[in-house]
């Protein structure tokens, strides 16, 4: 519950904050750009931080798009690169004209014009401070707690698991570049537009879904009761 509401609420956000930076172009709107859209995406898909800091612009330009107007962007450099291939984000078309709409006056921000990162600081190099920034907006949200990158992904990792079948479980593990079990079980995933927004479907699937297992066990349970007292 409380990973969707950070997606509903950082979805209404992300483009005021935008409008805002493009007119101030502050450091601190930027900052605050970056923090929700790192809560938004963390919060359906769960990868690592790596995912967004080592995000180049030339990646997010030569994004795929597909007939149903998905969006694919591919990064190359994270931190499971050599068992998993690329790390991929699969966005609507409206979430991917957030990255399009700030590459627009990216070279007004400060370090932005030599920077060949999207996420970036003044000195024009990679912003490393991720978890500060998750943390500030979600408390500007008034959600619970405040969790960190990998509190997200554990979370979502377990939605996964008690709501998927194992295929789909699996699915989804290659699009995090998660490992089930070990690394060398998975191969290099590389999808296409369209099959990372399917995966990304899963992800949606499993978090806004109801854990039914113990409930079938019960009945069960119950069940299997009434069949003894009868015999007996």
């Amino acid at each position: 519950k409380t990973l969707l509401e950070c997606q509903s609420l950082a979805k209404a956000k992300i483009p005021e904050v935008l409008k805002t930076l493009e007119e101030t172009r502050t450091q601190k709107n930027q900052y605050q750009f970056y923090g929700d859209l790192w809560a938004y995406f963390t919060s359906i898909d769960g990868h690592r931080p790596g995912l967004d800091k080592n995000m180049l612009v030339e990646e997010v330009e030569e994004a795929k798009c597909d007939q149903s107007g998905m969006y694919l962007i591919s990064v190359e450099e994270h931190k499971t690169n050599r068992d998993h291939g690329m790390v991929q984000m699969s966005l609507t078309k409206d979430e991917y004209t957030w990255f399009s709409d700030f590459l627009k006056f990216k070279h007004c921000l400060p370090g932005g014009k030599k920077s060949q990162h999207f996420f970036f600081n003044s000195t024009s190099t990679q912003l490393k401070n991720l978890p500060a920034y998750l943390r500030e907006v979600w408390k500007e949200m008034g959600l619970p707690e405040t969790p960190t990158f990998t509190d997200l992904r554990t979370s979502i990792v377990t939605h996964v698991k008690n709501m998927l079948p194992k295929a789909d479980r699996e699915r989804v593990a290659n699009f995090m570049c998660h490992d089930i079990q070990t690394a060398d079980t998975f191969y290099a995933i590389n999808l296409n537009p369209s099959q990372a927004s399917e995966t990304r479907a899963l992800f949606e699937a499993a978090l806004k879904g109801e854990d039914t297992s113990v409930t079938t066990e019960n009945q069960a349970s119950t069940s299997s009761k009434r069949k003894r007292k009868a015999r007996e």
